[in-house]
């Protein structure tokens, strides 16, 4: 007998458990806000933007720790609103996504804190977004400065040429030491070495390296440059720390032959009858006659003066003579500040030709040229006496 036996297979119900997905959290990199550890000083506020979405449950709730403990509330601001509770509570439409602003007023002790942004759903699941805030007292290094020695000089000066001329400066360092001085004329860094010291040593590059004694600041420095020809140039005096921040400051030379000076110098009424009456040799101040008598030294006259009018009265007026040219300024000039002829050539090209003057007061100027010789005088003296007594004056100071 045979026995068959039929055996039925197939699969047991299986069972699925649902899979719980945490919510997610994370910093937003964005300008104002920090999203990685930081160096901030003691007591300071920051803020970071969190974004948080939902893993499989509804969001519920946001818990700010400072070093594992929450943040007390007075310190917290979200989305601009204080007195929230913390954990803050995640309501409406943020349930499933959200962006939020938080302020946080830093500890006030120096040292590290360690900050937690975590996110918890409905079922109890979290998400932590975190960063450390280092709070450390920085040091504010005084600014870098660069000036000239205050009552060392002016500014602005003239002297003369290819002469050496003494600027003294005053540096103080920055967050850096000190490191380099340059010398700079018009804007541009002067290349001829021999035209440049520092306490009396010539440069032996430019920029030049400061002595080690210099790197933490000086004092009346002295700077010395040798002028140019003559010209007006403006000198820039920098300095330059280890971190490469410079600072300067400038100073304008004018460089010219100085001026000879003659002071009182007597013209006398051209109608007086004496030998050297009625004119005047600006180049040395002397008088001479104004008629080709001999020896009235006519030849030297450089102006003259025209004497009196028909009815005797003295014009107290000056004219040219020996072919010079006598010219009225352009605009007012202060005597006392022309010291170079360069100034004066200058100020006789912007004159005024004239023949004979106005009657001269006293401070008037003239600018007067002869040959190759540019004059400029100013009357300081006006002596006229009773009509036919023929001693009438003018004193004059020169510059050559």
């Amino acid at each position: 007998m045979v026995l068959l036996l039929a055996i039925a297979c197939g699969k047991d119900d299986e069972t699925v458990t649902p899979i719980d997905n945490s919510p997610t959290i994370n910093l937003v990199d964005e300008a104002t806000f920090i999203s990685s550890d930081t160096d901030l000083a003691p007591g300071s506020t920051f803020q970071v933007k969190l974004s948080a979405s939902q893993g499989t449950s509804p969001l519920n709730t946001l818990t700010i720790m400072e070093d594992n403990v929450k943040v007390a509330l007075d310190r917290i601001s979200i989305n601009n609103s204080t007195g929230a509770a913390n954990p803050a509570l995640i309501l409406g439409d943020d349930k499933t996504a959200l962006v939020w602003t938080v302020e946080i007023e830093g500890s006030t002790d120096e040292g590290s804190y360690a900050y937690d942004f975590i996110v918890t759903d409905e079922d109890g699941l979290t998400g932590t977004a975190f960063l450390n805030i280092n709070y450390v007292n920085v040091v504010v290094a005084d600014p870098l400065t660069m000036v000239q020695t205050p009552g060392s000089g002016s500014s602005s000066v003239c002297t003369v040429p290819n002469t050496l001329f003494a600027i003294n400066a005053d540096a103080t360092r920055g967050g850096s030491p000190l490191n380099q001085l340059a010398i700079y004329e018009d804007g541009v860094l002067v290349t001829d070495l021999t035209r440049l010291r520092c306490d009396n040593v010539e440069f032996d590059a430019n920029p030049v390296t400061l002595k080690t004694a210099d790197k933490e600041g000086f004092t009346a420095k002295e700077i010395l440059i040798r002028t140019h020809e003559p010209a007006t140039k403006v000198y820039t005096i920098e300095v330059i720390d280890e971190a490469g921040d410079r600072e300067s400051f400038e100073i304008t030379i004018q460089t010219g032959t100085e001026a000879g000076v003659i002071n009182n110098a007597v013209l006398t009424n051209r109608t007086n009858s004496g030998l050297l009456t009625g004119g005047l040799d600006l180049s040395t101040g002397n008088p001479t006659g104004t008629t080709s008598a001999m020896g009235n030294n006519m030849a030297d006259a450089t102006i003259r003066d025209r004497g009196n009018d028909g009815s005797g009265e003295w014009y107290r007026s000056i004219t040219s003579i020996n072919g010079s040219e006598i010219r009225t300024p352009f605009s007012t000039i202060d005597f006392n500040a022309l010291t170079k002829r360069e100034e004066i050539l200058s100020q006789f090209n912007l004159g005024n030709t004239i023949t004979n003057s106005d009657p001269i007061l006293v401070g008037d100027i003239f600018l007067v040229k002869r040959l190759d010789n540019y004059f400029i005088i100013q009357a300081v003296e006006v002596n006229e006496t009773p009509v036919g007594d023929q001693d009438d004056n003018i004193v004059f100071n020169i510059k050559q």
